[in-house]
């Protein structure tokens, strides 16, 4: 939830335009790989941890990119 407003205070300092701002967000916004669930069970690690996390990333992906495009646009 912090690296897009970092990308945007970036982005303010370099005067970016919107399109490209909003490009950036959507970039730093997405959530973590989810092949990480399949390494983690195969390598012994704590997959149900992985899920959980993964779920929570895409619930809070999901709220927050439109807000971000909103303020952006």
């Amino acid at each position: 939830a912090i690296l897009p407003f970092v990308f945007i205070a970036i982005s303010n300092i370099l005067s970016l335009p919107p399109e490209q701002v909003l490009a950036g967000i959507l970039v730093t916004a997405v959530p973590a790989a989810s092949n990480g669930y399949v390494v983690a069970k195969a390598m012994g690690g704590d997959a149900d941890l992985y899920a959980d996390i993964q779920v929570w990333q895409i619930l809070l992906t999901v709220i927050a990119i439109p807000f971000y495009a909103a303020w952006v646009l």
